[in-house]
C-alpha cells in the first residue's frame, strides 16, 4: 500500500513541488510543479505555476531528476525507511482506532 509524500525544495525565489507514492522500493512521482515569486510594478507578489505529469518527461530527464534528488539526500534507502515508518505509524493508529472501538463498544 503506497503512502503519498509532498516534497518542496526552495531555491532563491522558486519552488520545485513533487508530488509522489512511496513503497518500499523508492518513490513513484506523479508531478512536478513550480512555483515562482516576482514582484510586480503595484510592490505586491505575483505567483506563477505550471505542473506536469512525471511520465510524460524523457527517460533521460527523469534519471537526471532521480540524480538530483539523491543529491539533496532523498535516496532509495531514504524511502525505503520512510515507508516503513508510515506503515508502522499506520498500524500503530489502527490500533489505538480498534481500542477506542472496543472501549466504545462495552
Amino acid at each position: 500500500m503506497p503512502n503519498s509524500i509532498s516534497i518542496e525544495i526552495a531555491r532563491c525565489n522558486k519552488v520545485l513541488y513533487v508530488e509522489a507514492d512511496i513503497d518500499s522500493e523508492g518513490p513513484i512521482i506523479s508531478t512536478l510543479a513550480f512555483e515562482s515569486k516576482s514582484d510586480n510594478r503595484s510592490g505586491s507578489d505575483d505567483y506563477h505555476s505550471y505542473e506536469v505529469e512525471f511520465a510524460v518527461l524523457s527517460e533521460s530527464l527523469q534519471d537526471a531528476f532521480f540524480n538530483y534528488l539523491q543529491e539533496l539526500g532523498l535516496t532509495e534507502e531514504f524511502f525505503s525507511n520512510l515507508h516503513d515508518w508510515a506503515m508502522n505509524y499506520e498500524h500503530s493508529l489502527f490500533i489505538g482506532f480498534l481500542n477506542e472501538l472496543k472501549s466504545f463498544s462495552q
